[in-house]
C-alpha cells in the first residue's frame, strides 16, 4: 500500500466518522447555547436558593473545569469511535455552547 492510498483511506474513514457524529455534536453545541441563553432567565430563581453570586460563579467554574478535565484527559487507548469519547466530546461542545451563550447574553445585558 502506498502512502497516497493510506492517506486516502484515512481521509475516507475520517469523513465517514464525521458524517455519523456531526449531527450529534451540533445538537450538543446548540443545546449548550440554548442553556447559556436561558441562564440569565433563571438566575433570579437560583438566587433564592444560593445567596451569593460568587458561589454561583464558583459552582459554574468548577463544573466547566471538570468538564474540561474529562474532555482533555482522554487516555490514548480509547478509540475515536467509542461511546465514552463521543460523550466527552459532546459534553465539551455543550460547555462551549453554554459559554458562548453566556457571552451573547452579556451583550444583551450591556445594551
Amino acid at each position: 500500500m502506498t502512502t497516497l492510498q493510506r492517506w486516502i483511506n484515512g481521509l475516507t474513514s475520517r469523513i465517514q466518522y464525521t458524517e455519523v457524529s456531526l449531527p450529534f455534536y451540533l445538537f450538543s453545541l446548540v443545546l449548550g447555547f440554548f442553556v447559556g441563553n436561558l441562564f440569565g432567565t433563571f438566575l433570579a430563581t437560583l438566587r433564592q436558593y444560593i445567596a451569593s453570586d460568587i458561589v454561583i460563579i464558583l459552582i459554574l467554574c468548577v463544573l466547566f473545569e471538570y468538564i474540561s478535565f474529562l474532555a482533555y484527559t482522554m487516555s490514548p487507548e480509547t478509540v475515536p469511535s467509542s461511546w465514552r469519547t463521543r460523550a466527552r466530546r459532546a459534553l465539551n461542545l455543550w460547555k462551549l455552547g453554554c459559554l458562548f451563550g453566556f457571552f451573547v447574553d452579556a451583550f444583551k445585558v450591556g445594551s
